[in-house]
């Protein structure tokens, strides 16, 4: 997991280093997930999207913990949003096929 300095996170806040602050969010919301905290670590993947639109990484991230939350059908919409975005990527159709298979086995309990 990569580390920013503070005086890389204010150098760009100051001058608009949006990818880097991108990279900065997803980050800080790993740390976040790692601490069990998954609320506050989806706040930080969706900063990290709005930043930098074209990366799916926050996308995953922010499925992977509304997965753990047990909120299958946002966590669905976030595996999605990533495979618009990079439609060959593995970790976002594995998700998708997780939480299809989560929420048919939700429907047989019912």
């Amino acid at each position: 997991m990569r580390r920013f300095p503070a005086a890389v996170v204010i150098a760009c806040a100051l001058f608009g280093c949006k990818i880097e602050q991108s990279a900065y969010h997803l980050d800080r919301g790993s740390q976040l997930a790692e601490e069990g905290k998954y609320e506050e670590a989806i706040i930080e993947y969706h900063k990290a999207r709005e930043l930098n639109p074209d990366w799916a990484a926050p996308s995953v991230q922010a499925g992977h913990a509304l997965r753990r939350l047990g909120r299958l059908e946002e966590a669905a919409d976030e595996y999605r949003q990533a495979l618009k975005v990079e439609p060959s990527n593995a970790e976002a159709e594995a998700g998708l096929e997780e939480c299809l298979k989560g929420k048919a086995k939700a429907r047989e309990t019912e």
